[in-house]
């Protein structure tokens, strides 16, 4: 059964004589008899639910497009609207969002619990992923399978613990994990040994899932990302650097 869902991004208000539909560029009018539709609409709605009276303005809506199907998300509005105020269409946040996520590495297992919670959207598994998520505390001595390179799976590395902690580079078919290892020396001089208090690392964590968030949607079009955000926990400061292969 179809669900129509009215745009998150648009806001609802009326005036005496006027519904309206306002977002930060467009001004979208109405008769007051359309309210109950759009106030209906503002909430997953099965399109067999809609009055037979309303269907015009249903249609009307539709032409316009400032409807979306609800069935593509099974998503909070808020979530919704996020996304399409990034400018994303609706067919494209339905598949990133249902790309799966699999957590591996030695450091893996608090944050798939961590992500999972955080970001319900997601798909999280525990095997076959689209996009693996290697945590370690050693960029350099990651274990990375080398038959999942070969099956250009992108691999995302997240740096966690220390005094400077990352998220990056992907590795695909066009950057393995020898070529970093190459490409690179040991990028956090002596901070392994350096603990932090748990505050600043539930905050490294958040920070560093947040990243994954919005990554995850770059690396799940296969794309090539060789950056690094480095996050300095001492200072609360990021930089980005970049991975350059011989």
């Amino acid at each position: 059964m179809i669900k129509l869902l009215l745009n998150p991004t648009l806001k609802l208000g009326r005036d005496e004589d006027t519904a309206y539909l306002l977002s930060e560029i467009d001004y979208f009018r109405f008769p007051l008899a359309a309210l109950p539709l759009l106030s209906q609409l503002q909430q997953p709605t099965a399109i067999d639910d809609i009055a037979p009276e309303q269907r015009d303005w249903l249609r009307q809506l539709g032409e316009q497009r400032l409807l979306i199907n609800a069935n593509c998300h099974q998503l909070p509005p808020a979530v919704v609207s996020y996304w399409l105020a990034k400018h994303y269409h609706p067919g494209f946040i339905k598949a990133q969002l249902e790309l799966s996520v699999q957590f591996i590495g030695p450091q893996a297992a608090p944050y798939r619990a961590r992500f999972a919670a955080r970001y319900p959207e997601c798909t999280v598994v525990d095997a076959d992923g689209q996009l693996l998520v290697y945590v370690t505390h050693d960029l350099l001595r990651c274990e990375i399978d080398p038959a999942l390179e070969q099956q250009g799976v992108p691999i995302v590395l997240i740096k966690t613990g220390g005094m400077k902690q990352s998220i990056g580079p992907v590795l695909t078919r066009a950057l393995r994990y020898s070529e970093l290892q190459a490409a690179i020396s040991r990028p956090f001089d002596a901070d392994l040994s350096v603990a932090v208090p748990d505050s600043v690392q539930d905050t490294a964590d958040a920070i560093l899932l947040s990243e994954l968030y919005h990554l995850r949607v770059q690396a799940g079009l296969h794309l090539a990302i060789n950056h690094v955000v480095e996050w300095n926990m001492a200072r609360l400061s990021k930089k980005h650097w970049k991975v350059k292969p011989a």
